[in-house]
């Protein structure tokens, strides 16, 4: 019986540590293309597991669809990530598969009918909207800032931390406010949790930050091309927007992977609300191991929900604020036809 839950219930906590302590052998993934919050939900239930529940490690293990990046290397047991080439591959005798920060299969495998006919058991824990597919016990608490936020109100909201555990739970907190800058007046108590983290953690987050937000030369290369590619573009009926690419040419020139190019396109996206007068705004990037295109897309409040365009375009989801779909297209040119094409058709959701 799949059990589906919207808030942090004491039911769903039981459920989750019966399950896993029945469990042989176990593996914890996250979405391709990591990001701060999925990195910090995942490492912090294999915390739990390992420091909380007593666990052995050699029954669990940790597993990410895409290539290798050591931006996070400075956090405790990222050491234990295993980056392949998907996550199917590497289910034989897995009798549960832990999901964190998003609710679809696809996000999490390219060969997605295989992990949908996983054997056995799957629990997802997640906070963006609109729940994709169903797992057998499923927590989308869509009520707080990050999948971080909810890892910390599960698991650690009454037990004693460690400075390590404080630096994995702000990371993630921290990068799905944008620090902070994304916070509303319904998600105030993430302040409450920061205040305690950095507390007891006794942590500097200027300093934290400067363990994983410097960039390489490549990366810093896929920032300028984008910067340089940017421009101010009108679909009548939809506020201004900047839009912007990587070619799979400069790509390929460069010898740039997709890590690289997906972390300099997420700096730049920083800048798609930063200016006077436009108020949203998206990065078009190709993906060199499934020959696709992902877009990420932001916007300022009052302007247009980037979730609901991904939605109803079939491409992905996210939040108002902060989305991101994939196109089976390598071309930007495409990809922006598709984009303005559906535009021109369609009225913008402005919340």
């Amino acid at each position: 019986m799949k059990q589906f839950f919207e808030i942090i219930d004491q039911s769903f906590i039981d459920a989750f540590t019966n399950k896993v302590n029945e469990s042989k052998s176990i593996v914890i993934t996250s979405h391709t293309s990591p990001d701060d919050d999925s990195i910090s939900s995942l490492l912090g239930v294999y915390y739990h597991l390992i420091s909380h529940l007593g666990i052995d490690e050699n029954k669990v293990k940790i597993f990410y669809t895409g290539e290798k990046t050591d931006k996070w290397q400075y956090f405790e047991n990222f050491e234990k990530i295993n980056f392949v080439r998907d996550l199917a591959d590497h289910l034989t005798d897995v009798d549960l598969l832990i999901f964190t920060d998003g609710s679809g299969w696809k996000r999490f495998s390219r060969k997605e009918e295989v992990i949908r006919n996983f054997n056995g058991y799957t629990i997802c824990i997640d906070h963006h909207h609109t729940p994709e597919d169903k797992f057998d016990l499923h927590l989308v608490a869509r009520e707080y800032s990050s999948t971080a936020e909810i890892i910390y109100r599960l698991f650690y909201k009454e037990t004693k931390l460690t400075k390590r555990i404080c630096e994995t739970i702000l990371l993630g907190i921290l990068g799905d406010t944008g620090n902070f800058k994304y916070v509303r007046a319904k998600d105030a108590g993430v302040f409450e949790i920061a205040q305690r983290l950095v507390s007891e953690g006794d942590i500097d987050i200027q300093t934290l930050e400067s363990q994983y937000q410097q960039i390489d030369e490549k990366v810093y290369k896929v920032l300028m091309e984008v910067m340089k590619n940017s421009e101010v573009m009108e679909v009548e009926g939809w506020p201004k927007f900047i839009a912007s690419h990587v070619s799979l040419d400069f790509i390929k020139h460069n010898s740039i992977n997709d890590n690289e190019v997906g972390e300099g396109s997420a700096i730049f996206t920083t800048f798609l609300t930063g200016i006077k007068n436009i108020t949203w705004g998206f990065v078009f990037t190709p993906k060199l191991v499934d020959k696709s295109g992902r877009l990420s897309l932001r916007s300022l409040p009052n302007s247009v929900s980037v979730r609901v365009m991904m939605e109803q375009m079939g491409l992905g989801g996210g939040h108002d604020r902060a989305a991101g779909g994939k196109v089976f297209t390598q071309d930007y040119k495409k990809a922006f036809k598709q984009l303005t094409d559906w535009m021109r058709e369609n009225k913008p959701r402005l919340v």
